[in-house]
């Protein structure tokens, strides 16, 4: 059953009970076996694209967090800001890494656009996409939709950073051509300099 997270240091009790040579190695064994599940590639199936980038999508977002941590995890601290016409929101995952008995916390930050009607320009025949700041132009009931969309962003985001099956490396040639590019002027050690540190992150 795992601890209460209001205090992150373990019981004297769970330190006597856990702390000797064969449970430490039994420990150890389970931990390195959560880490290279975490970092094993997603399957072609889980993966999609849309607008040039690569993503898994919530649903297998999700069911991994469910399958890996035995459904020991929970969102908190979840915050969230209109700006212009987009739905801005940050969220905590925590997920319980059993083999250390332990609470881990990672932050995810996502956005999706409020949804609004456009204007009909009579001159040009066309219709034309509504400000931003017009708020009247905003799609009855769209927030219904728009709003668990930023919320599946923000827990796409903070997953993410637990690992590769959670799509992390997906697109990380595409970030490193896109640097390269943008330093046209740089020098051969400072574009392997900044390559490294892609590969790292």
């Amino acid at each position: 059953k795992p601890l209460k997270q209001k205090s992150k240091r373990q019981s004297p009790t769970f330190l006597k009970n856990n702390l000797q040579p064969h449970n430490l190695q039994h420990m150890d064994n389970a931990l390195q076996e959560l880490l290279y599940t975490l970092q094993e590639e997603p399957k072609p199936e889980e993966v999609k694209a849309q607008d040039g980038r690569l993503y898994v999508p919530i649903g297998f977002i999700e069911a991994k967090l469910d399958k890996i941590f035995h459904g020991l995890w929970k969102t908190e601290n979840v915050q969230t800001t209109v700006i212009g016409n987009e739905v801005c929101m940050t969220l905590e995952l925590h997920v319980f890494f059993y083999p250390i008995n332990q609470w881990v916390v990672r932050t995810g930050a996502g956005a999706a656009m409020i949804q609004q009607r456009g204007d009909w320009d009579a001159v040009n025949k066309k219709k034309v996409p509504a400000r931003p700041s017009d708020v009247d132009a905003k799609i009855s009931n769209t927030l219904a939709k728009d709003y668990p969309h930023a919320k599946a962003e923000a827990l796409k985001n903070a997953a993410r950073s637990l690992g590769r099956c959670f799509g992390r490396d997906l697109n990380r040639d595409a970030d490193k051509k896109v640097l390269e590019v943008n330093l046209p002027a740089a020098g051969n050690k400072k574009k392997k300099r900044v390559s490294g540190m892609i590969e790292q992150a």
